[in-house]
């Protein structure tokens, strides 16, 4: 909820109640947003919060979708060469972070 401290610790930003971080599309869905928001809008809604704010009221666009096809993935390649003896090695190695499938 940005702008809003609902508990009054001083971090503005907070998560809208009941939800947790990265939770959306990995365990509630969007009939569980559009549940919470309007449990939200019935307890919160014009309300101060812990820091004195009148909470705002939300409302959801019509349309909306968590239907993002984004897919990161860190990697590694690496391959050991035996230079002569067991005790001396090389390893050589490549690693691309965040390596991602555009959304479709």
């Amino acid at each position: 909820m940005s702008g809003v401290d609902f508990n009054g610790d001083g971090t503005q930003n907070d998560l809208l109640p009941g939800t947790k971080v990265n939770e959306f599309n990995r365990g509630l869905d969007e009939d569980d947003l559009v549940r919470l928001v309007h449990l939200y809008n019935q307890e919160w809604a014009g309300k101060l919060t812990g820091s004195g704010q009148i909470a705002p009221r939300v409302t959801l666009p019509a349309d909306f979708s968590f239907n993002d096809s984004l897919f990161t993935q860190d990697m590694r390649l690496s391959r050991t060469f035996s230079l002569g003896s067991e005790r001396v090695r090389l390893v050589l190695f490549g690693e691309v972070f965040n390596l991602s499938t555009p959304p479709t």
